[in-house]
């Protein structure tokens, strides 16, 4: 009750977009109204976010949440949103106060019944209603301690899993700033694609990974670099083509080049057995879930980068997939780099042979004007 008799004064400290009242109605029960300012333009969207955070507030100290009524709503054509707000007293505070009442009327009942009944009698009533009342004492203790004890432990589960949260994100800000320094500093395709894949091993939580690339006239895809692959694995994706046509063996990646269509697999047995895209190419390596993105640049597919799980895990969420599309991206931009810098290093030893050979035509001839001239 409390916590919600604090709300306006917490509303109209963190928004100046509406103003807020709240009404004690009950000991379970609040009236808040909300009224949006004039200069503003409340969506709908806000109102349901309120009464989302309204519903959720009991749940912390009751394990239920409120019930939430809306008689009035300003997107109705009301001037303000009004919430009835009612929820269910914890097991503590029920037997808490039927605590109190016992012993409210066990006092004055012996304050009574002194003067009626004889001694005896009179301590054999005082001492049940002691007996009943220490009983209800130690039943709300327990409660209240029982009830203290999943408070903590749910906020404490909430504290390891933001703890959990900000290591992940610590980790993909490491891993997009080492990223960005690789594709920026090397120029050879071979260690590039070392370098980023080991990278994303150290960062990323998964099982394996492996990178596939184009050939020059992209026609077909081949191993380029990956982690954690058995001898024999590894030696099957050395010599493996597979080749960028219409046929339907190894389609998932196909699509996912040709289409420039990402993929994202939490069962692969399961989704073989519902959908017709043939992923038998991460079934033969023993993958229960995996992440198949394309590595475009400038809407040109250049190869593959696909990530996998061999035991069970957490579920892969879009997060993962959109997270492995911007990195994707920048090894796109880095292959793509080496490849321009490899050309132009082409070009200048063509330059140069060429200027050389000019050189030596030119000393040639010079030297046979020099002999013609002295005969």
């Amino acid at each position: 009750l409390s916590l919600y008799l604090m709300i306006n004064k917490l509303h109209n400290t963190m928004t100046k977009g509406a103003t807020t009242t709240v009404k004690k109605l009950g000991p379970n029960k609040v009236e808040i109204v909300v009224k949006p300012c004039s200069f503003t333009k409340e969506k709908p969207y806000q109102c349901e976010n309120r009464k989302g955070t309204f519903e959720s507030l009991a749940k912390a100290f009751t394990g239920k949440l409120a019930h939430i009524q809306e008689p009035k709503c300003y997107h109705k054509g009301d001037g303000y949103c009004e919430y009835i707000i009612d929820w269910i007293s914890s097991p503590a505070k029920n037997f808490k106060r039927i605590r109190n009442i016992v012993l409210g009327v066990s006092i004055s009942s012996a304050i009574i019944l002194f003067f009626i009944l004889s001694a005896t009698t009179w301590v054999i009533f005082l001492l049940s209603c002691t007996s009943v009342c220490s009983l209800l004492s130690y039943r709300t203790e327990s409660l209240e301690k029982k009830e203290l004890s999943n408070t903590i432990e749910v906020q404490g589960n909430a504290a390891k899993e933001l703890v959990e949260e900000i290591d992940i994100r610590h980790n993909h800000a490491l891993l997009v700033q080492k990223l960005g320094q690789l594709t920026s500093t090397i120029i050879n395709i071979d260690e590039l694609t070392t370098n980023v894949m080991d990278t994303i091993k150290t960062h990323l939580d998964f099982d394996r990974g492996l990178m596939l690339l184009a050939n020059d006239t992209s026609s077909r895809l081949y191993y380029q670099s990956g982690y954690r692959y058995t001898a024999a694995q590894k030696a099957h994706l050395l010599d493996l083509s597979i080749y960028l046509n219409k046929s339907h063996q190894n389609e998932i990646l196909l699509k996912a080049f040709n289409n420039q269509q990402p993929y994202l697999i939490n069962n692969i047995n399961e989704y073989d057995r519902k959908h017709t895209l043939d992923i038998s190419f991460f079934k033969e390596l023993g993958s229960t879930a995996c992440i198949c993105i394309p590595i475009i640049y400038k809407k040109k597919s250049m190869g593959i980068l696909a990530l996998e799980n061999t035991v069970s895990k957490k579920l892969l969420a879009k997060s993962d997939m959109s997270l492995l599309m911007g990195i994707a991206s920048q090894i796109a931009v880095g292959i793509n780099n080496t490849i321009i810098f490899n050309k132009l290093e082409e070009h200048k030893k063509e330059l140069q042979n060429s200027r050389d050979q000019l050189e030596q035509r030119v000393e040639e001839r010079t030297s046979e004007l020099k002999q013609v001239n002295e005969e």
